[in-house]
């Protein structure tokens, strides 16, 4: 069953054939969107530096009052 699964193919579980589960590949990242996001998180950096924990944390709470 993980063979088939393995190689692209849904495959549904019965019981007394009625569905139970089904068993999907798992989805390949969109290594596109994987890197943009690297890149803002590095263009983050870039504009503020490292920052403290307590600095993050107000920046983050900036925004709440």
């Amino acid at each position: 069953m993980l063979e088939s699964v393995a190689t692209g193919k849904t495959t549904m579980i019965t019981k007394r054939g009625r569905p139970m589960a089904r068993l999907v590949p798992p989805k390949t990242p969109d290594l596109r969107r994987v890197d943009a996001a690297i890149a803002r998180l590095k263009n983050l950096r870039e504009q503020f530096g490292t920052l403290s924990v307590e600095e993050i944390l107000a920046l983050r709470d900036e925004g709440r009052r």
